[in-house]
């Protein structure tokens, strides 16, 4: 039968063997039913030679002394310990489990020293995830942090908070899609988004860079500011998807390697093809109209520098009245003057 397990490993007699299976056995009972040997042409089952029962690992089962120093700083006398692991199971969180897990010794704590039995926590992966997750994250502000600042000098700092508003957006979008596909937080997965984080930010600073660039094209005084916006996203729109797509197919090998590497690179392939598809999707729909709400857009046409000559005209000749009045108030005082000294004359 094609389900029937091999045996690895010969038995021995009065020995304690490991063997392996090569395929899965779910139960006591498929054990006992496990053909290890034949005898004048009848098979002979496990349960024939031996009993199967749920226990302890035998081999590994030894008495371990343990010999750790007191707070201060003796050492105590080495007594008999044990060894317990408490592993997580998947889709779980492993920093949580590891703190219920340390609340509940404590709680029982009280009650085992009164019996004579203290602990000692030798590993807690949860704690060392905690801090490894808590270093990506800072890198990962610490980087959006430097993308921002480098973009000031070169674009102006309100199109720099544009792109600084995208990438929080793109990496919340791209954990969301995670989260729905059955994916958790780990360190591989925040490597993931630190590794496309240089990626990610090009097709907002593509699209922005570009609309700034429209905006002081003497073509575009003519333009209202939306249909600039519109323009200069279409522009760079069929460059921006091929490159967008050639490094996202450059990850997609990444999902065939298999063994024990395949499962430790899997959020690679799977995050940053994601995360890059989202940064085009963010780059067209919600990079322009943030573009449209922060960057400041004035408009100069012919007719508004028309307008500033005819003002500028209007106010010197608002200047020059109070002259011109001056000098018909002395022009007529005069006349008056030669008329009132002919009247005397003819008197």
């Amino acid at each position: 039968s094609n389900n029937a397990p091999e045996i690895d490993v010969p038995t021995h007699s009065g020995k304690v063997i490991v063997f392996g299976v090569k395929n899965a056995i779910e139960n006591v009972e498929d054990l006992d039913d496990l053909i290890i040997a034949e005898y004048m042409g009848s098979p002979v089952y496990l349960q024939d030679v031996a009993k199967v029962k749920y226990s302890y690992d035998v081999q590994n089962f030894a008495t371990s002394l343990i010999n750790y120093q007191e707070d201060n700083s003796t050492f105590r006398n080495a007594g008999e310990q044990i060894t317990m692991t408490i592993s997580k199971l998947k889709g779980t969180n492993a920093v949580l489990i590891a703190e219920e897990a340390i609340e509940e010794i404590q709680r029982a704590k009280a009650s085992l020293l009164e019996a004579g039995v203290g602990f000692i926590v030798t590993r807690n992966y949860g704690e060392r995830a905690n801090e490894a997750v808590n270093e990506l994250v800072h890198h990962l502000l610490i980087t959006i942090l430097i993308i921002a600042l480098i973009l000031i000098p070169f674009l102006g700092w309100r199109e720099s908070l544009v792109v600084t508003i995208a990438v929080p957006m793109i990496l919340a979008t791209t954990l969301f899609i995670a989260m729905m596909t059955d994916q958790t937080i780990n360190r591989i997965t925040l490597f993931a988004f630190l590794l496309s984080l240089g990626l990610i930010v090009d097709d907002a600073i593509i699209v922005i860079e570009n609309i700034h660039r429209r905006l002081h094209l003497k073509e575009s005084e003519e333009l209202e500011f939306d249909e600039i916006i519109v323009q200069a996203t279409d522009e760079i729109g069929p460059s921006t998807n091929i490159a967008t797509i050639a490094i996202m197919l450059t990850m997609i090998p990444m999902a065939f390697v298999g063994g024990m590497m395949g499962q430790f690179m899997k959020p690679i392939p799977l995050n940053v093809p994601v995360a890059l598809a989202v940064s085009l999707f963010v780059a067209y729909v919600f990079a322009p109209f943030l573009a449209r709400k922060f960057i400041k857009f004035k408009k100069y046409t012919a007719s508004t520098e028309e307008e500033e000559v005819l003002d500028d005209s209007t106010d010197k000749d608002s200047s020059d009245k109070p002259a011109k009045n001056k000098v018909s108030k002395k022009r007529m005082s005069k006349k008056n003057v030669t008329q009132k000294s002919d009247k005397e004359e003819d008197a």
